[in-house]
């Protein structure tokens, strides 16, 4: 299977997903993204939704968590990005891992 964390959705300087094949993906694709994701390349829950519908060969599913900290430094970008905000999935590591696990036991 793939699974995509805070997915580059959005327009970058580096690319997004979209660059790769995802029309070619077959195996079953998990894509989550945190509710307060503050990143402008990865926030939109409308155009993951439009990733997971570009991945025609795949059962994709779209999770949507929320909770956590945000504890970004600085602002703009780089705190909205920061490992540390909820673009990072900040404070619920154990609930992540667990939808992830439960994703991946349905799978096999």
């Amino acid at each position: 299977g793939v699974i995509l964390l805070s997915a580059v959705t959005g327009g970058t300087h580096d690319g997004t997903v979209r660059d790769a094949p995802i029309e070619a993906i077959t195996a079953p694709s998990l894509l989550i993204l945190h509710r307060q994701d503050g990143c402008v390349s990865s926030r939109s829950e409308a155009a993951l939704r439009t990733l997971a519908d570009q991945m025609k060969k795949s059962s994709s599913t779209v999770l949507l968590l929320a909770g956590g900290h945000d504890e970004g430094e600085g602002t703009g970008r780089a705190a909205a990005c920061h490992p540390k905000s909820f673009h990072g999935f900040n404070g619920i590591d154990d609930l992540l891992a667990s939808d992830i696990l439960l994703w991946i036991e349905s799978k096999i």
